[in-house]
């Protein structure tokens, strides 16, 4: 990124308005990489201290909605011994079987939904 200073006050702080949108982008992404990293790191843990009754089946990917925006995690899918489907980490997160949003996402759904009208809080 090159960077070179503006000389008037106008140019200046648009400059600033600029460096502030750039800087918070860049750590909102590698916020988003902290938390894919940490959760599929959760998940192989998961994995090695899994119940032995549960076979692993495959990796698949899911796309959780965080407050840092959506992040693109790869989590392990296990089959118990009546051949039902489960997701460890998503029992662990408390997310439902379609709901991939973090506990805190929903929450705040939730009372934007009380003290808006729906069209806002949609």
């Amino acid at each position: 990124m090159e960077i070179s200073l503006p000389q008037n006050p106008a140019e200046f702080n648009d400059f600033i308005q600029q460096l502030d949108k750039v800087l918070l982008e860049r750590a909102i992404e590698w916020a988003r990489k902290c938390y894919k990293t940490l959760l599929e790191e959760l998940d192989g843990l998961l994995m090695q201290n899994r119940d032995r009754a549960l076979s692993v089946e495959h990796r698949r990917d899911v796309w959780l909605q965080t407050h840092l925006g959506p992040v693109k995690v790869k989590r392990q899918q296990y089959r118990d011994g009546d051949g039902k489907y489960r997701y460890l980490l998503d029992e662990l997160m408390g997310m439902g079987r379609y709901r991939h949003y973090t506990n805190s996402v929903q929450e705040k759904a939730l009372e934007m939904a009380s003290t808006m009208p729906y069209r806002y809080s949609a």
